[in-house]
Formats: structure tokens, C-alpha cells, sequence
């Protein structure tokens, strides 16, 4: 057994997640560049645009959510050193991989679905339709990738995507502004142009991955491209055990602030604003949190699969112990300078004060919404997955969402609420927050409660072949 070493552990959390953190922050700002070029043309693009952006969010958390199953697998094989099983894995994913992207593409182009929430009017849906045609041939060059991704992940060269991520970031703002706004008389796409921005850079992207892995020193000894290539539908069916309640509790987490928002939209743009801060504030912060637990996830399941326990469960600890300094940093920086931080976003006089007094919950949210994170992501590595979504289906939507809308909009609970609670709960997006908050809370709490008995249950026994647990 090794020993424990914790601050050789951090370092090494460290070491794999900061290349996670920067290749993360370039995809939230190729949406970036594209929210704020749009917003340099009509109205019209702009909402395309941001609807287009949101369905497709939707669509590729769920497919990418199943694909991330691979990740703790190949760092299985990896810790076993078993190169033939991360071969292996790598070709299954790809199979995967490409069988998800044609349901994602029918969903994308399924029209009247997304209609079927809301018609934004002709001229609108005319170029939400084109956008999402563009953003459909990004999908799966998106998944394909993603499988490199978690390959790289896995055997611990998380370098690779930072490297092209900051490449294709690179060639956004050239390519959008080419294919958006056109070139001599040619007046160029519109909004879709972002999209076919999008869609150009993923093939791009991927076709570079292709290249590293075929002919990367490190990687020759893997023989990728080598091994048999038929399906073996036993281990992809293994990996749908694992990969599809993963993608359940990734699209918990997205819908449950996506249907919030809806029902905020209600309140006038005040209040949908100031709450669009609050989660776009929340994403951002989000982002560090993940690191972490991607790099925690994958040096647990490396040890997991060396047969070293007693090391995995001190990656945990440490992985555990980073990531809550990390997010009470962080959320004490949020909550001492909440109003400047509202002020960056707008300098709209009744926006900027609401804005402000919810970004004092996300600084508190942040911590437990990192907490739920590390401690669904470390449970992948012991292959516990289902308890985790039954957990968030509990905590994020039916407390986080069907207690906030009852605060917000019901009066069952009036008779055990104080007045002064309901002035300030009632037609207000606290309501909403509050019971995220006390949802989140929850699930932290629950989380960390079944991760420790894991780890008790792993604490003296080799499992690099421990058995699927659903």
C-alpha cells in the first residue's frame, strides 16, 4: 500500500486541473463572443442566438454526460496499466460516441418541440431553425472529441484539450465576424454565422485531436487507431450503466436553473436580469470546483484501479480539502464585493441593487454547490452513480424547484411562514433561491454521507476489478 501524502496529492490534483480550468473557461467564452456579437445586430439575432445557445446547452449535457462515464474507466486502466483496455474503451467511446450524436441531431432539428415552449415569433424562429441546422453539424465533432477528452483525462495529459480549446478560441472572433457579418458584398450568415463558426472549429478541433493521438510519442504505445474495431456491445453497454444516470444528474443541475428562469421571466426584467447575473455569476464560479473534481475523480480511479485504496481514498480527502478552501475563497471574495460585482454586470439602477443582494446567496450557494459536485464526481470513480441522481431528483427539483415555486407563487405554505418571511419570499426570485440553497444543501449533505460510507467500504481492499454498482 502507498502511504498518504497529502500535500503530494494536492499538488497533484493541482497539477491536472488548472489545464482543466483554462480549457473550460475557453468554451464559456467562445458563448461569450458570441452573445456579445450578436448583440451588435438586431434584436432578432440576438434572441436567436441565446435560444439556439440554450437548446443546444440542453441537448450536449445530456449526450456529453453519458461519454463522461469513460473518464474514471480509462484512469482504471490506466492506474492497472492496462494499455489494451484503454485502447479498448477509447474505440467503444467513439462507437458511443457517434450512436448519441443521431438522436442529438434529431432533437436539435426537431422544430416544433422547442416551438412547443414558447413561439418567439416568425422571424425568430426562421433563424433559430438556421442556427440550430449549423450548430446540429457541430454535435458530433462535440462528442467525438469529448471521447479524447476523457482519454487524456484518464491517463493524465489533460494539457492536450487546453491546447486546442485555446486554439479554437483563437480563431472565433476572426471566423464569427467573417461568417456573421460577411465579407465585400457577400452580407454573411447573421446569427447563424455563429454557429457555423462553431461547427467549422469543432471539425477543426477534433481533426487536430486525430492528429495528436496518431502520431503523439506518448500515446504510440496505446496503439488507439490498432486494436479491433467492431462494437463489443457488452462494454458499451456497461458504460451506458454508468454514463446514463450521469447524464440524469447533469440535466438536473441544468434544468432545474433553466426551469427557474422561466418561471422568474414572469416577474418582469428586473427580476429575470438580476437572476441572470446571479447564474451566469454561478457558472463562472462553477468552473473551478470542476477542475478540481475532474482531476480528483481521475487520480482516485487511477488508484482505484492500481489496487492501492487506501491512496484513492486520500486523493478524495485531498481533492475534498482543496476544493472547499478553494470555494470559501471564493465566496467570501463574492460576498465582501457583491455590489461592485453587480455593478460590472450592468449600471442599470434597479438592476444592479437586486442583482446585488443575490449574489450575496450564490457566495454562500457556491460553497455547497462545489460540495455536491466533488462528491457526486469521486462517487464515479467507485462506479456509484444511481444513488446520486435519485438524490439531485430529490434535492435540486423537487425542493430546489417545487418548494421555490411555492414560495414564490403559492400560498400552501402561508400559514407556517412568518409574514416578514413571505414579503420578502413571495413574487420575488428569493423564493427560488432559497429553497436552491436549502436543495443544494441538502444534496452536499447526502452526497458526502454516501461518499464516506463508500470509502469506508474501499478503505483495505484492492478494486481494480471491483464489480458495476448501479
Amino acid at each position: 500500500m502507498r502511504a498518504a501524502n497529502p500535500k503530494g496529492h494536492t499538488r497533484e490534483i493541482i497539477r491536472q486541473g488548472w489545464p482543466t480550468l483554462v480549457a473550460q473557461m475557453a468554451v464559456m467564452l467562445n458563448g461569450v463572443i458570441d452573445t456579445v456579437m450578436a448583440g451588435r445586430m438586431r434584436a432578432v439575432d440576438l434572441a436567436a442566438v441565446g435560444l439556439g445557445s440554450s437548446i443546444y446547452i440542453t441537448v450536449n449535457v445530456g449526450l456529453v454526460g453519458v461519454l463522461m462515464a469513460l473518464m474514471p474507466e480509462i484512469a482504471r486502466h490506466h492506474g492497472a496499466g492496462d494499455r489494451e483496455g484503454i485502447g479498448r474503451d477509447f474505440r467503444q467511446g467513439l462507437w458511443l460516441a457517434l450512436a448519441l450524436a443521431v438522436p442529438g441531431v434529431v432533437l436539435l432539428l426537431w422544430q416544433g418541440l422547442w416551438q412547443s415552449f414558447g413561439d418567439p415569433g416568425p422571424q425568430v424562429s426562421a433563424l433559430l431553425h438556421e442556427y440550430l441546422w449549423w450548430i446540429m453539424l457541430a454535435l458530433p465533432a462535440n462528442l467525438l472529441m469529448r471521447v479524447c477528452f476523457c482519454l487524456n483525462m484518464g491517463i493524465g495529459r489533460p494539457k492536450v484539450m487546453m491546447h486546442i480549446n485555446l486554439a479554437m478560441l483563437a480563431g472565433k472572433l476572426p471566423l464569427n465576424a467573417l461568417l456573421m457579418f460577411g465579407i465585400g458584398d457577400w452580407a454573411g450568415l447573421g446569427a447563424p454565422g455563429s454557429a457555423a463558426a462553431t461547427a467549422m472549429l469543432a471539425w477543426l478541433g477534433l481533426m487536430a485531436h486525430a492528429a495528436t493521438l496518431q502520431m503523439g510519442q506518448a500515446w504510440r504505445p496505446l496503439r488507439l487507431f490498432a486494436g479491433p474495431w467492431a462494437p463489443h456491445w457488452r462494454r458499451i453497454g456497461a458504460l451506458l450503466k454508468l454514463g446514463i444516470p450521469t447524464a440524469g444528474g447533469y440535466l438536473l443541475e441544468v434544468t432545474a436553473f433553466t426551469f427557474m428562469a422561466l418561471w422568474l421571466a414572469r416577474m418582469g426584467a428586473v427580476v429575470t436580469a438580476s437572476h441572470q447575473i446571479a447564474s451566469n455569476l454561478t457558472a463562472l464560479l462553477y468552473m473551478t470546483g470542476l477542475a478540481i473534481a475532474n482531476a480528483t475523480t481521475n487520480l482516485t480511479a487511477r488508484e482505484l484501479g492500481a489496487g492501492q485504496p487506501l491512496a484513492a481514498r486520500a486523493y478524495a480527502m485531498s481533492g475534498l480539502r482543496l476544493a472547499a478552501l478553494c470555494a470559501v475563497l471564493a465566496g467570501a471574495l463574492v460576498a465582501l464585493l457583491n455590489q461592485y460585482i453587480a455593478r460590472l454586470y450592468t449600471d442599470d439602477p434597479a438592476i444592479a441593487p437586486a442583482a446585488a443582494q443575490l449574489i450575496l446567496l450564490v457566495a454562500v450557494y457556491h460553497f455547497f454547490d462545489v460540495g455536491q459536485t466533488m462528491c457526486s464526481y469521486v462517487l464515479r470513480a467507485y462506479r456509484v452513480v444511481t444513488p446520486t441522481v435519485v438524490i439531485f431528483f430529490v434535492c435540486l427539483w423537487i425542493i430546489g424547484l417545487g418548494l421555490g415555486y411555492s414560495l414564490t407563487f403559492g400560498q400552501a405554505l402561508d400559514p407556517v411562514m412568518p409574514q416578514a418571511w413571505r414579503s420578502v419570499m413571495q413574487q420575488t426570485p428569493f423564493g427560488f433561491w432559497s429553497a436552491a440553497l436549502l436543495g443544494v444543501v441538502l444534496a452536499t449533505l447526502a452526497l458526502f454521507a454516501l461518499l464516506m460510507r463508500v470509502l469506508r467500504e474501499h478503505g483495505t481492499a484492492p478494486s481494480p476489478a471491483t464489480t458495476l454498482r448501479r
